[in-house]
């Protein structure tokens, strides 16, 4: 398995759909798509959207082939924001990530299965009223 080439592949599908779905809903588009850890300090766009790949874990089917799973898990900040439009900003951008996702399960026939397995909303980040953040843990599957 090409792990880049994998995570390259299924995260770019991902963004596709997403601002599809934003557009859609007249959201402003993210500003910056980080695979890599969350960073407040560092990453200050208005809408950051990161992205991490962990747990990958693998099942033989037979002497040809073999089930590959593994976990992403996508954070989705905000600020710049008026306080009153950080909450309902967060569940609008958390909705859309989840309609993107469950309208292209197979993200486009890149894996056999996807599933939203948890979303969790965040009212502070780093004890800061002025950042609000979502959680979507999603698993993958698909034969290798």
């Amino acid at each position: 398995m090409d792990f880049e080439q994998n995570e390259t592949k299924l995260l770019s599908f991902l963004k596709d759909v997403f601002e599809k779905e934003l557009s859609v809903r007249g959201l402003d588009l993210p500003g910056e798509y980080v695979t890599d850890a969350v960073d407040l300090d560092m990453h200050k766009k208005s809408v950051t959207v990161y992205e991490n790949f962990s747990d990958y874990q693998f099942a033989e089917l037979s002497n040809e082939s073999r089930t590959v799973s593994c976990r992403l898990t996508i954070y989705i900040v905000l600020r710049n924001r008026k306080p009153s439009e950080l909450h309902t900003g967060m569940l609008k951008y958390a909705t859309a990530l989840y309609k993107a996702l469950t309208d292209s399960s197979t993200f486009g026939g890149l894996v056999d299965f996807s599933s939203a397995d948890t979303v969790t909303f965040y009212e502070t980040a780093e004890g800061s009223e002025a950042l609000k953040a979502a959680e979507l843990e999603i698993t993958l599957r698909q034969e290798d």
